[in-house]
C-alpha cells in the first residue's frame, strides 16, 4: 500500500587519463523504488555497472579514488512523526577493485534527523 515513487538515473563519466583505471569512459545506472505508508518509507538502492569517480547523491558523496566500483546496493527504513523527526536504519553493500584487488564492504547506518 501507499505510494511509490521510482528513479532511473544514467550516469557517463569520462576519465582524462584511462592508466588510472584501465578504462577511458563509464556509464552505469542508478536505480531507486521508495514506499511511502503512513510515516514509514522504504528506500531500495542500486548503482549497477562499473564506475570510478562517480559524484552521486546529488553531488553529497564523490568516489574520488582510483577504485573501480562494481556495484552498491543499498536498503533504508525511516519513520518520521510530527512531520520534523525523522529516524532511521540503513544497511549498504559495494564492490570494488581497488590495487589490482577485490574488495566488498558492508555499512551499517543508524540515524536521526530534525528539521527547523
Amino acid at each position: 500500500q501507499g505510494s511509490f515513487y521510482f528513479k532511473l538515473q544514467v550516469n557517463y563519466i569520462k576519465l582524462s587519463d584511462k592508466d588510472v583505471t584501465g578504462k577511458k569512459n563509464y556509464v552505469n545506472y542508478d536505480i531507486a523504488l521508495s514506499n511511502y505508508v503512513k510515516n514509514w518509507t522504504t528506500t531500495l538502492k542500486a548503482s549497477i555497472a562499473k564506475s570510478a569517480y562517480k559524484v552521486a547523491n546529488r553531488g553529497y558523496v564523490v568516489y574520488n579514488l582510483g577504485k573501480e566500483y562494481k556495484g552498491i546496493y543499498s536498503i533504508d527504513i525511516k519513520y518520521t512523526w510530527e512531520k520534523v523527526n525523522t529516524i532511521g536504519i540503513g544497511y549498504t553493500y559495494s564492490e570494488f577493485n581497488d590495487i589490482e584487488t577485490s574488495a566488498d564492504s558492508s555499512t551499517y547506518s543508524f540515524f536521526y534527523s530534525r528539521a527547523f
